[in-house]
């Protein structure tokens, strides 16, 4: 697989990654709502699936599923599956700047190793 694929191949499995990772986003948008509330994990649960925000989050879902069927069709396995780790780079960007998470060093050392490991990955 030449270094195109492999870049089509990046950028394919980096928007299921948003997806993913934007959906999950959503879902704890909304269960922040609760963080003061003694409700019951069985009335939280009720609480997201009634909310639009849950069903939008499922849609990201559902479209990311629908990607990653495709790109399996298309590349090698061992390539892309690798790749999902960019979701732990956008969930360290998201935690930080959109619920306002302590960042340490040792995660941010973390994701700069998992970026350097997606290039590795993708220079063969």
């Amino acid at each position: 697989m030449n270094n195109s694929n492999n870049l089509m191949a990046v950028l394919l499995v980096f928007i299921t990654v948003m997806m993913v990772v934007s959906g999950q986003s959503l879902w704890k948008y909304q269960l922040k709502k609760l963080d003061d509330s003694d409700m019951s994990i069985f009335k939280k649960y009720i609480f997201l699936i009634k909310s639009y925000t849950f069903w939008v989050g499922a849609s990201a879902y559902i479209f990311a599923t629908v990607m990653w069927i495709y790109i399996l069709s298309k590349f090698d396995f061992s390539l892309v599956h690798p790749l999902n780790c960019m979701g732990y780079i956008l969930a360290l960007i998201i935690g930080k700047f959109v619920f306002n998470e302590p960042v340490g060093l040792i995660r941010i050392v973390g994701v700069i190793v998992i970026i350097i490991g997606v290039i590795i990955i993708t220079r063969q």
